[in-house]
């Protein structure tokens, strides 16, 4: 506005909004561990059940049980109660605290002892940690001494991380001038990095009788899956691959990979096509052929099983491809019912190959997507190989028996 007396224009200016920071970040090495007891998970999959489709999410009131964020190794935190704070779509959930956290000290006695985190669902998608859970560690860490943030899924496969704000040694830094020369300056306050410390996921269960038979029937499983992967392996041999791009010797009696071929339920019906594949077909297929691990069996699209991959050790990943050279026969086989011709194989492999190529633009995963498709390539090679070899000797054998008639 102007004005009167001197005629000058005055300017008016809205209060100046507080610039977000953006602190660097520093993954310390070694896990923690997260123990969700028995009455969480009724929590999660009551919640999974009443909810539906739509993510929510919610406060997570958890206590230490040992060890502080200096040592990973030894921290153990236990979840303690879900306290829902909203409801939202099939694709985003967020929540401000509001006057109803009072309910949570009136209505649970140990309440003020607890420590609050934040819980929140991606369904059907991997619990990774993405840009957007991220971001969301970095608004709410400055706000307790060390946060905790839990993924849940319906596939059962939690992920959960624990961010804390620290200073960095030093207030001085420096860059390299125009001449070249390092010019060293300081800053009036130190900065913060957020550290982040992944935590493993333990279950407070306590009825062993109950959870250990899951682990007997997985073992039952493995058995028979094994004695099948023996038996179609005289057919064309058992492959051998080593991804020597990886890096690092394979160390296979470190890796706690508990191999399951992924047949349970995978069949396709028995007059399936394998030139004729739907794309429901192929996405089930692709997942039970790349999904060929205990700690991947559950998963529910190619993209989850790809990512887990993708978080794998350089050491783990060529024992992956190995057992996944080894046992891809089997698993098709399985799928189809029956044995398939070179022409047919080959059709089965490109589809396969297809369902994975459509995720290799995301950086994370495009070097896995690489390394499936080179397995699949060179059995599919050693595929037609071995079928050359079987007819040439069905020639053979034809030709003999037709001399001794003579």
């Amino acid at each position: 506005m102007l004005n009167k007396k001197n005629k000058k224009p005055v300017v008016t200016t809205k209060k100046e909004e507080k610039k977000q920071v953006i602190y660097p970040i520093i993954e310390l090495e070694g896990n923690g561990q997260l123990i969700l007891p028995d009455h969480i998970v009724t929590q999660i999959n009551y919640l999974h059940g009443k909810v539906g489709k739509e993510e929510w999410s919610g406060m997570l009131l958890y206590d230490v049980i040992s060890g502080t964020p200096a040592k990973p190794d030894g921290f153990v935190l236990e979840a303690k109660h879900i306290f829902l704070m909203d409801i939202g779509t099939a694709a985003y959930t967020e929540y401000e605290t509001d006057g109803d956290i009072v309910d949570i000290y009136d209505n649970l006695e140990d309440a003020m002892e607890w420590k609050t985190g934040h819980i929140h669902t991606h369904h059907d998608m991997g619990t990774f940690f993405s840009g957007t859970d991220m971001s969301e560690l970095n608004d709410n860490v400055d706000k307790h001494n060390y946060y905790l943030s839990l993924i849940v899924n319906f596939a059962g496969t939690f992920s959960a991380k624990v961010a804390f704000l620290s200073d960095t040694d030093n207030s001085e830094l420096n860059f390299i001038d125009d001449s070249g020369k390092r010019q060293n300056f300081k800053v009036p306050n130190p900065l913060k990095n957020m550290v982040t410390i992944e935590m493993d996921i333990y279950y407070g269960m306590k009825d062993d009788f109950f959870y250990n038979r899951y682990h007997q029937v997985v073992k039952k499983i493995e058995a028979a899956a094994k004695a099948k992967a023996a038996a179609v392996s005289k057919k064309w041999g058992k492959g051998s691959y080593h991804n020597s791009h990886l890096g690092g010797s394979s160390q296979l009696d470190e890796i706690e990979f508990n191999t399951l071929p992924a047949l349970r339920g995978v069949g396709a019906t028995d007059s399936t096509d394998a030139k004729e594949l739907t794309d429901r077909e192929v996405e089930r297929l692709a997942r039970n052929v790349i999904g060929v691990t205990a700690d991947m069996s559950e998963l529910r699209s190619v993209y989850s099983v790809l990512f887990t991959l993708s978080k794998a050790k350089s050491s783990e990943m060529e024992y992956y491809y190995t057992y996944l050279a080894d046992n891809v026969g089997s698993v098709i086989e399985a799928f189809f019912d029956q044995e398939l011709q070179s022409d047919e194989m080959d059709a089965v492999l490109t589809e396969i190959s297809a369902s994975m190529l459509r995720y290799q633009a995301i950086p994370a995963i495009v070097e896995v997507v690489k390394g499936i498709n080179t397995v699949l390539s060179e059995f599919g090679l050693a595929f037609r190989t071995s079928e050359s070899e079987e007819e040439l000797e069905d020639q053979l054998e034809f030709e003999t028996l037709q001399n001794d008639m003579m």
